[in-house]
């Protein structure tokens, strides 16, 4: 439920991303599942910061970093100190803000691997003088040429055009505000796109609206306006937000609606706001999971915790590229990934606890891991994976034990695998029963 909250956030659902995100909670505490907890307290600010809500946005990421420490995660990949830097700099409070990234780019560094490493670099450069800004933007960018994140690539785009554009280099501001629009649209990032489109009209380019049906052109406060107004605000919210009166507000929407042949604030969210969404395709979804890691980082440390969740992630993505899986998502201790076929993830699965009970056998120790794999339609981008089956298969693996694999009816029956031992889950947040049965992998 965590993973479906990130994508309602992203499009700015909001309805859903907060009712998705109070169901991952509550389940996360619940089980006791410190990762799920933290994903989906970052959804929260993630929506409040795509919509434009830093002082709300800061709240939720602030608790969320509280939380992490609590139980002593440090992570940099799962840590929301970036996000913290971006509406503490909105909040204009950036003696604050240094300091968040002051100590994130250590962390990134001491980690070392490029989505951090990115995510640093883009911190940096939101607080850099004029003359260093761009150097740190272009760092951000090589490290995002390693890592699958379209989003984050695209939000560092978006930053460094709005940089670019009010240090009064326009050309250059178009170049990194067009890729970040067409990124944010592809992904169906609503909110972020409007903001790209915004800053883009803003620089001086000619931008027409999603829908090439209208011939006439809005001008930027027109577009500014209008795109508010669409997320549902009423006049006076919009003209606050951007510091119009409200009459100024309702002069621009009169042309608005005369220039796209609209008259109602209906039409207008219908013009302005829709998008294509990807197709479905149908995949092998697995998710994994460190049981009982609060417990094992207060019994060995942080620096020996370091350590294995090194080791522990290198020995998961060689069994995943060893069996044909794709990375989607990865923060603290759990995985996300998708196979083109239900008997590779299997196998994958088995693979993985197959050299966790090796190492254990030969050194004493390795870390118990459960999984769970479903097999259903999903809606694939470049960087995220959409659809009840996401949902589905993080259930799965949360009713899993350690050192163990569920994998449900749908996904055996892909395999070519017997249905025996199949019994039903009662899965929260799934009305129906889930048919799945353990994977013997010994």
């Amino acid at each position: 439920m965590a993973g479906v909250a990130w994508p309602d956030a992203l499009e700015g659902r909001v309805d859903e991303c907060r009712t998705h995100a109070a169901e991952a909670l509550a389940l996360s505490e619940a089980l006791g599942m410190g990762l799920y907890k933290a994903w989906s307290m970052i959804a929260i600010g993630m929506l409040e910061l795509g919509l434009g809500h830093p002082d709300e946005a800061l709240r939720q990421l602030a608790a969320c970093d509280a939380f992490l420490q609590e139980i002593a995660i440090s992570d940099p990949d799962l840590s929301p100190a970036p996000d913290i830097v971006d509406a503490l700099a909105r909040l204009g409070r950036v003696p604050e803000a240094r300091e968040v990234a002051r100590l994130y780019s250590a962390a990134a560094a001491a980690k070392g691997q490029p989505f951090a490493l990115a995510r640093a670099a883009r911190a940096e450069a939101l607080l850099a003088p004029e003359a260093d800004f761009a150097a740190r933007f272009e760092s951000a960018l090589r490290h995002h040429e390693s890592t699958p994140d379209t989003f984050e690539r695209a939000r560092t785009q978006l930053y460094f055009g709005e940089r670019l554009r009010r240090a009064r280099k326009r050309v250059e501001a178009r170049k990194q505000l067009r890729a970040a629009l067409k990124a944010f649209d592809q992904l169906g990032a609503a909110p972020w796109a409007d903001r790209a489109m915004s800053e883009l009209q803003a620089s001086g380019e000619t931008a027409r609206v999603r829908d090439d049906r209208f011939r006439q052109q809005l001008t930027p406060q027109e577009l500014q306006v209008a795109l508010t107004l669409a997320e549902g605000t009423t006049t006076r919210e919009a003209a606050s937000r951007l510091y119009l009166s409200p009459k100024t507000v309702e002069y621009h929407l009169r042309h608005v609606y005369d220039k796209l042949e609209i008259r109602s604030r209906e039409e207008l969210q219908a013009a302005l706001i829709s998008h294509s969404r990807p197709g479905s395709e149908r995949k092998a979804l697995m998710f994994t999971d460190l049981t009982s890691s609060t417990d094992l980082v207060e019994a060995i440390g942080d620096a020996a915790w370091h350590d294995l969740s090194a080791w522990l992630d290198t020995e998961l993505r060689r069994c995943f590229k060893q069996h044909r899986g794709k990375e989607v998502d990865h923060a603290g201790d759990g995985f996300f990934v998708i196979f083109e076929a239900a008997a590779d993830a299997i196998d994958c699965a088995i693979t993985i606890q197959r050299r966790l009970a090796n190492h254990r056998r030969v050194h004493g120790y390795a870390p118990q891991v459960r999984i769970g794999i479903h097999s259903g339609e999903v809606r694939v981008s470049d960087s995220s994976v959409r659809g009840s089956a996401v949902h589905r298969t993080a259930r799965l693996c949360a009713a899993a034990l350690g050192d163990t694999i569920v994998v449900s009816r749908e996904a055996l029956e892909a395999s070519g695998r017997p249905l025996g031992g199949l019994h039903d889950f009662a899965l929260k947040g799934i009305k129906e029963p889930v048919a799945a049965a353990e994977v013997s992998w010994t």
